[in-house]
């Protein structure tokens, strides 16, 4: 026989993707705003000895947290701040993944390449990168490769 359903953790789980969500749409100084109230409502929760809102803090800014470190790395270093300027530079790749063909409505066909960059204007680096590639030859390649 089956007991109830434990959902405790449905509350911060909930906090922590929805938090997560929120701070991947916005700069890193406007998710530190939602962190700060994040930090705020737990703090409110563990001083009234209420569980719930502790846990929904708690996973707010958690998610919150990850969310904010995801976004500065992925717009720090040498080709996010090359892309931002819109300047052409020369990239060593390895990719990730197979690439994936695409078609698109009213264009040629393309490929996605799922790659990291581990040389950028023979300088070491290592951001991650979506290439979005036309012509032949991009199908054939393998993960590891570069």
């Amino acid at each position: 026989m089956r007991g109830p359903v434990d959902l405790r953790l449905a509350v911060p789980a909930c906090a922590a993707w929805g938090s997560a969500a929120l701070a991947c749409g916005m700069s890193v100084a406007d998710a530190r705003w939602l962190a700060i109230a994040a930090a705020a409502l737990l703090g409110v929760g563990l001083v009234a000895r209420r569980g719930v809102v502790a846990a929904l803090a708690v996973g707010a800014l958690l998610g919150c947290a990850s969310a904010m470190l995801h976004v500065a790395l992925a717009r720090s270093g040498p080709v996010a701040s090359a892309a931002a300027r819109h300047e052409r530079g020369v990239a060593t790749l390895t990719l990730v993944r197979d690439p994936q063909r695409g078609l698109s409505a009213h264009g040629p066909p393309y490929v996605l390449v799922d790659a990291t960059v581990t040389r950028w204007n023979d300088a070491p680096a290592h951001a991650a990168v979506l290439l979005i590639a036309h012509g032949a030859g991009w199908t054939d390649l393998l993960p590891g490769q570069r």
